[in-house]
């Protein structure tokens, strides 16, 4: 007795709950079963049925012979349909003279009365071959969810004027996506089942004293029927999610109403219409409007989740004395079309084949998704490859640390210290070159040794870029990835200068091609949204800390520069699971290449959607016939883009620049060396978490908002260490100067670099990103290569490194603020055509969901 009375209260209560949430459940596998009397199709779902669902077959819905209504249930979650041979619309099919099939399309959907979204239901076509006797099943699945919209606009209700006022005007509009995220409302034109759609009722002209209460508004194809699902009940309560969510009344007078719902469809019909009451309510008037218990109406109204749902009836008062007005608005045809999703075999494999062209690649991550697994995995593998880097552009921070003397001596230059000093009086903090040998008797060898790196790089960032754009992206960010650690090792076993130099030489090399051509490749396989945080996987926030405790730990550098690059390996064998750039594939005609590399992404991130080659032709390229190899001179080739490279140079300058004028002057600072290169990397750690959170949940914080905010930071801060250098303050003030230092090194380096590497990619075209991010590359190893020198200069006058870095970052924040755009969650162009002769940016459509056919 009390466990069957234990299974109803929890039947009760799962009842109840299931009504308010949204639907999350699917279909696992399916399976057709032919025999000689009717089709059945067997299907099991991930979890119970705690939403009613039914199975029909298409276009006959209202057949009661031809649909089947599951109820609740807390158990089964096996779903049977039987369909009888030569009913619901069966169509017989003679292949042979003794051999014909039958063929029928069902669709299963986890709602009563709506199609919802293309995740969750499915529809199969279903073919059984027959001879004289039952021969074996033929399994040809095929799935019909999508939405297409016509272009949705109001017919507005009738004005209505009341004692003393103005012509009250109210509307009613669709809109795709949730505008309030983006501040941009597009009117609904095109969406697909599952995509996220915002009503707006809105009046205006209202007084202080009037709000509108929404009610009874219902959904129908054609408003034929007397049984019109009801989307919001006489009392402005919503009774089914998935149809309507609660509404959010705006502002402090309530003159705006907004709900959401996830685009769905009725089964047989083509078209959604909506229609509702808009009441303008008097808040001096408690009597202006009244339910039909004669109680004041309330908004937002109290809903409760245990309402049942009920026919559409209005039990509203108005009084004329009262100064309320009621009116009807009715929204526009929402037309339904079919996209079509095929299985083969036993598993459900879906391609899109009727959804229109696709002439934006940002509408590919649209219909798929714009970060899954594969891009973290991507973002992850190239935080693992951080390490090597890193770990090779710190060595000479680490191997040129000097020893000192214990006892005083007369002399300054440290190949002079360890000469003069007595022996077994040198003091190191750790086992350098100076210690081995190879600096001597150049005691600037080091400094040297970081220049020829920083030239290198640059050289193989340009060479880099270039042949990414003529060859593809993945495997020329590998052939890096190679050489940065194989020369890295061999690095570990030089006993002379020049064959450090030809190591150095190669590492640098090898880390131009393969870092600017990663970066292209993982900006080019995510969406719009998450381009900022696949930059970030560039940051060396933790790769600084780890690479200072191995070079702690170590205490060698022949040890470090083995242990960093060794312990980097498994890279090699990560990155192999990584794919072309599909917008590259589409930019040298390689469709096919591109649906492939399309859907191994599709995979990974385990979504439904399936590309093909004929999807992929209308996207924007090159219109050249013959393919062209762009160089440095085409950054230049029209005014905007002069413009925007001039703006580039000057901030390329600025990123390694700054961080050498820190890392290399680590001895300067106050602490251990170990600890400020620890330090450095750990204060960045905020960053990306920061710029993620304010780039998603802002409006202002745009990328104008840190190329600005993060050059005028870096000034203020380099600025103060200049003034305690003047005032000859720096032994005294040494812990705050180096605070100021790495605050703005840090902000510099990993605020100001994202979003100068964000414009790169966004402001220059497919055809040529790979060269744009090699060329201002090579500028920002010049100002690497310069940086050592520049601390060279500090023998004259301390402050000198800092005075150089501040005039460059002065030079690239006013350039800055004067030229580039905001190009925040904007569209990459493609071809050179689109960003030479339009807007390099094209306006992105605001919500990710929509696709637009061609008409």
């Amino acid at each position: 007795m009390f466990v069957a009375l234990f299974r109803v209260v929890l039947l009760a209560l799962l009842s109840s709950l299931a009504s308010s949430v949204v639907i999350d459940n699917q279909i696992t596998s399916a399976q057709l079963i032919c025999t000689d009397r009717d089709l059945q199709l067997h299907a099991v779902v991930r979890t119970p049925l705690f939403q009613e669902g039914r199975a029909f077959v298409k276009d006959h819905s209202r057949d009661p012979s031809c649909q089947h209504v599951y109820q609740r249930s807390t158990t089964d979650n096996a779903l049977m349909f039987r369909i009888p041979l030569g009913t619901c619309g069966m169509v017989r099919t003679a292949q042979y003279a003794d051999r014909f099939s039958f063929t029928v399309t069902v669709v299963v959907s986890f709602h009563r009365v709506f199609i919802t979204k293309a995740s969750v239901d499915r529809a199969y076509r279903l073919t059984c071959e027959y001879t004289k006797a039952v021969s074996s099943t033929t399994k040809d699945f095929t799935v019909a969810l999508a939405v297409s919209m016509l272009p949705t606009t109001l017919l507005p209700g009738r004005g209505v004027s009341g004692p003393g006022e103005d012509r009250i005007q109210c509307s009613y509009k669709l809109y795709l996506g949730d505008f309030q995220q983006y501040g941009i409302r597009q009117e609904a034109k095109y969406a697909r089942v599952g995509d996220k759609v915002t009503h707006v009722w809105e009046c205006s002209n209202l007084s202080p004293n009037h709000f509108i209460w929404v009610h009874d508004c219902i959904v129908n194809p054609e408003f034929s029927s007397n049984n019109d699902p009801v989307a919001i009940d006489a009392r402005g309560c919503t009774l089914d999610p998935v149809i309507m969510s609660e509404l959010e009344y705006q502002g402090p007078l309530y003159h705006t109403a907004i709900g959401h719902h996830h685009a769905y469809k009725f089964a047989d019909y083509p078209n959604l219409l909506f229609k509702c009451s808009i009441n303008i309510c008097d808040r001096t008037s408690p009597s202006s409007c009244v339910y039909a218990d004669r109680r004041a109406v309330i908004v937002p109204p109290i809903c409760t989740r245990l309402q049942t749902r009920r026919k559409r009836q209005s039990n509203v008062t108005t009084t004329e004395e009262s100064n309320s007005f009621m009116m009807e608005v009715l929204s526009d045809t929402l037309e339904v079309a079919q996209l079509s999703l095929q299985n083969t075999n036993d598993d459900i494999t879906v391609h899109i084949t009727s959804m229109g062209k696709i002439t934006d690649f940002e509408q590919v991550f649209a219909m798929s998704k714009h970060y899954g697994w594969y891009q973290l995995f991507m973002l992850l593998v190239i935080q693992y490859t951080c390490i090597n880097s890193a770990g090779n552009f710190l060595f000479v921070s680490f191997a040129g640390l000097k020893p000192s003397c214990a006892v005083p001596v007369a002399v300054t230059d440290v190949c002079d210290v360890i000469r003069e000093c007595p022996a077994n009086n040198t003091m190191s903090i750790f086992y350098s070159l100076y210690d081995e040998g190879i600096a001597c008797p150049n005691s600037n060898l080091p400094n040297h040794m970081q220049t020829l790196m920083s030239i290198a790089s640059g050289f193989g960032a340009l060479a880099g870029g270039h042949l990414a754009d003529i060859y593809g992206r993945k495997w020329v960010a590998y052939s890096g990835l190679v050489g940065m650690v194989v020369f890295g090792m061999i690095t570990g076993a030089v006993t002379s200068w020049p064959m450090l130099a030809l190591c150095m030489l190669a590492m640098g090399l090898s880390y131009g091609v393969a870092i600017d051509a990663c970066m292209t490749l993982a900006s080019e396989t995510v969406g719009r949204k998450y381009r900022i945080v696949q930059t970030f996987a560039f940051q060396w926030s933790l790769a600084f800390q780890l690479v200072s405790l191995t070079a702690y730990l170590s205490g060698s550098w022949h040890k470090y520069i083995v242990i960093v690059n060794a312990c980097c390996i498994p890279v090699l064998v990560l990155t192999l699971f990584w794919v072309e750039s599909p917008r590259w594939l589409i930019q040298q005609k390689r469709y096919h290449d591109a649906a492939v590399a399309l859907n191994t992404i599709c995979r990974w991130n385990r979504c439904a959607v399936r590309f093909r080659k004929e999807q992929l032709i209308d996207i924007d390229i090159d219109a050249n016939k013959e393919k062209t190899h762009y160089s440095v001179l085409h950054l230049f080739s029209s005014k905007k883009l002069t413009l925007y490279s001039i703006v580039m140079i000057a901030s390329a300058l600025t990123v390694e620049m700054t961080g050498i004028v820190i890392l290399f002057n680590t001895q300067a600072l106050a602490g251990s060396p170990f600890l400020n290169v620890a330090l450095y990397g750990l204060l960045r750690m905020w960053v990306p978490a920061f710029v993620v959170f304010m780039d998603s949940k802002t409006k202002w914080f745009g990328r104008r908002t840190m190329f600005l905010g993060a050059q005028g930071i870096t000034i203020s801060a380099f600025a103060s260490v200049i003034l305690i250098y003047a005032l000859k303050l720096q032994h005294d003030w040494q812990v705050p100067m180096t605070f100021l230092a790495m605050i703005g090194g840090v902000i510099n380096s990993s605020i100001f670099f994202t979003v100068y590497k964000q414009y790169v990619i966004e402001l220059y075209p497919t055809v040529m990103r790979g060269m744009a991010i090699g060329a201002f590359g090579v500028v920002e190893r010049v100002g690497g290569a310069l940086a050592p020198q520049l601390l060279i200069l500090n023998s004259v006058w301390e402050g000198s490194a800092f005075t150089g870095a501040i005039l460059i970052i002065a030079v690239s924040f006013v350039l800055g603020a004067i030229i580039l755009p905001e190009t925040r969650h904007r569209s990459m162009p493609d071809s050179f055509k689109s960003a030479t002769q339009h807007d390099a940016i094209t306006a992105a459509k605001q919500d990710d969901s929509i696709i637009e056919p061609n008409h």
